[in-house]
């Protein structure tokens, strides 16, 4: 629904994405009436500030507000389960695209979504194609809603607390990267999770590429695409999907209940630092654009993401901050299968139980000590000992270092990788990577 002009806007919640609606709106009609709502008491009167002509609540008075106003769009971040019949809540995803006309990709997933978003921006880079990326990760939507009326496509990646209201939206393609446990503090249950994360694709004009080990979980549709490392799960099924076979990308299409098959790239041709199932996706988003698979050389790791901070005599410092997920966290130790590991976990679990994914690390022979950081630290630290993996607590990431200057790390990789959110000592995940970098460089300057 476009907002008309009349309308009373209610705007709960002044981050990023509050704080561009309110300058969307108000710069296209300084006499829209917009009412915003939050907690802070400062980020209120900084709005009214630069905006004298809106009214401002207090989330203490949120029954106020909603009767003042006409629709209300709610940050993502703020739970609507106790107000969703209080007022007539607007999505920003569903809103934007009555702003906006382009082709919309929209990626979302557990693990990998911010990966994949980013590298295709990179790939689009590449290729000079006129793109902006927006959303959970670059731009907020609606400071960009003129600039993406002239771009070829236009990314989002989206979370599930974004999609959750969604009613509208219609991405012309959409991509789940995997789903995992993730986020049950909000969702509550895998099901409601689940249910979010498919608002992605609600309506049959979205083509939607997704994992093949969801198939039996997501209802089919004719525009349901799958993709597997593992060639038999896609050969085996009458379904369009993208495998590898000896190293190749191949895509599998049904005609007439014919299977058709065409080679498009070796993997060892895409260019790109990550993981093979990263790749996969990204060729296969290419084919159903139908765009060159060219890729830009990237060697560099993305920050926080495996990111190979320094090697020390014989030790290697991976900072994985980034793992918010146990589903992260085993993918990361996979990849090191080979390497004796120090793993460092912590942060909060966010309603997962992790438990299960202690008892996974066990049977990686290559972990030779965990090491448990932060609120959860004792319980992980249990739970680790449950299952006869060497391991200790410690209530921060400093004691944390300070116990590894004791330890014998040669010929051993220092991977941290947290499994869970930052939110226990960190603002976010960024400023906990950023703090394990600074304890590596004093590390590394005291070595």
């Amino acid at each position: 629904m476009k907002i008309c002009k009349k309308q009373k806007i209610g705007i709960w919640g002044l981050g990023k994405t509050g704080r561009s609606l309110v300058s969307f709106f108000l710069t296209k009609n300084p006499a829209q009436q917009v009412i915003v709502c939050d907690t802070n008491d400062e980020a209120l009167a900084a709005i009214k500030k630069q905006f004298s002509q809106i009214k401002t609540i207090h989330q203490n008075n949120v029954e106020e507000f909603f009767l003042l106003c006409d629709v209300v769009i709610p940050s993502p971040g703020i739970d609507l389960e106790q107000h969703k019949d209080k007022a007539n809540f607007v999505a920003e995803l569903d809103l934007f695209q009555q702003y906006v006309t382009t082709p919309i990709i929209a990626l979302t997933g557990s693990v990998g979504k911010t990966t994949i978003t980013t590298m295709l921006h990179h790939i689009f880079d590449h290729q000079q194609i006129p793109h902006i990326i927006a959303g959970n990760i670059g731009t907020p939507l609606f400071d960009c809603v003129d600039r993406a009326q002239q771009v070829d496509f236009v990314l989002i990646e989206c979370s599930s607390f974004q999609l959750e209201q969604c009613k509208t939206f219609t991405p012309h393609l959409a991509i789940i990267t995997n789903l995992v446990e993730n986020h049950l503090d909000r969702h509550k249950s895998m099901e409601n999770y689940l249910n979010a994360k498919l608002k992605i694709a609600q309506h049959d004009q979205t083509t939607l590429l997704m994992p093949y080990a969801l198939r039996t979980t997501i209802e089919k549709r004719e525009n349901n695409v799958y993709f597997s490392l593992q060639e038999s799960e896609v050969q085996n099924n009458n379904c369009d999907g993208y495998f590898v076979k000896n190293g190749d990308v191949l895509c599998r299409k049904l005609v007439n209940e014919k299977k058709n098959y065409q080679t498009l790239i070796a993997l060892q041709d895409i260019s790109l630092n990550t993981f093979d199932i990263n790749k996969l996706i990204l060729a296969a988003i290419l084919h159903k654009l139908q765009l060159p698979l060219h890729f830009p050389i990237i060697t560099k790791q993305l920050p926080h993401r495996n990111e190979v901070i320094a090697t020390i005599d014989s030790t290697t410092f991976i900072n994985d901050s980034k793992s918010t997920t146990p589903a992260a966290t085993l993918a990361a130790v996979e990849k090191y299968h080979d390497k004796k590991l120090i793993l460092i976990i912590g942060g909060l679990s966010k309603g997962v139980d992790r438990k299960d994914f202690i008892k996974q690390l066990s049977t990686y022979k290559n972990v030779i000590n965990v090491i448990c950081f932060g609120a959860e630290a004792p319980q992980l630290t249990q739970w680790c000992n449950e299952y006869k993996l060497k391991a200790q607590p410690y209530v921060d990431l400093l004691n944390t270092f300070n116990q590894l200057k004791k330890c014998n790390l040669q010929e051993k990789i220092v991977l941290f990788s947290p499994a869970g959110s930052s939110f226990d000592l960190y603002k976010n995940f960024e400023q906990r990577g950023k703090h394990f970098k600074e304890l590596v460089a004093k590390f590394e300057k005291d070595y």
